[in-house]
């Protein structure tokens, strides 16, 4: 569980940053979230959803330039069935909802293909976000893309962040030398 996110800076700042805006409850209110004190280098990379229907369906509110360039489509303001179809749907939704059903934080990764035989490793962490005490309203994530060196299959992985694995990660970035609080200033190229 420690190396979740050792290949990927900007999750872990973004997890770090989540994780002290929650403090000792579940997960952070939506007012906890400022994206003035999110890195910049992170913010082309971000998703924001709202949740509908009890966590049943998910509208894009905002998508990074980032995701956009590798997807090749703005989801802004739509729906995640207007966006995508088939088991690929399938399994973001599954992510979305548990999300909302576990109001905890979900790693996902998948590889597969874009465009003519170019494969590519997506990863995300999805982190609920509160509007009030009861329910996750919310999901920030941060996405990130990377095209492996002979890559020839198609995987997914979803894996639900319960108590036990947050504090282990905690315990990481002490281990690490990281400061528990939440910073800015990391440049990303």
């Amino acid at each position: 569980m420690t190396t979740l996110f050792a290949n990927e800076p900007m999750m872990a700042e973004l997890f770090a940053y989540w994780d002290a805006k929650r403090g000792d409850r579940v997960m952070p209110d939506r007012r906890d979230i400022d994206p003035v004190e999110i890195n910049p280098a992170i913010l082309p990379h971000l998703l924001l959803c709202e949740f509908h229907d009890e966590g049943q369906r998910v509208r894009f509110r905002l998508i990074g330039t980032k995701v956009v360039e590798r997807t090749g489509t703005d989801y802004t303001g739509k729906f995640l069935e207007e966006m995508m179809s088939g088991g690929h749907l399938a399994y973001v939704s599954s992510i979305y909802r548990d999300v909302w059903l576990h109001k905890a934080p979900v790693y996902s990764e998948s590889t597969g293909i874009v465009g003519v035989g170019n494969h590519v490793i997506t990863r995300r962490i999805f982190l609920p976000i509160a509007k009030g005490p009861i329910a996750p309203a919310m999901s920030l994530a941060v996405q990130t893309f990377s095209m492996p060196e002979g890559a020839d299959t198609f995987s997914r992985t979803k894996v639900v962040l319960n108590d036990g694995a947050i504090e282990e990660l905690r315990r990481a970035r002490l281990v690490a030398g990281e400061v528990q609080t939440y910073s800015t200033g990391r440049d990303w190229k």
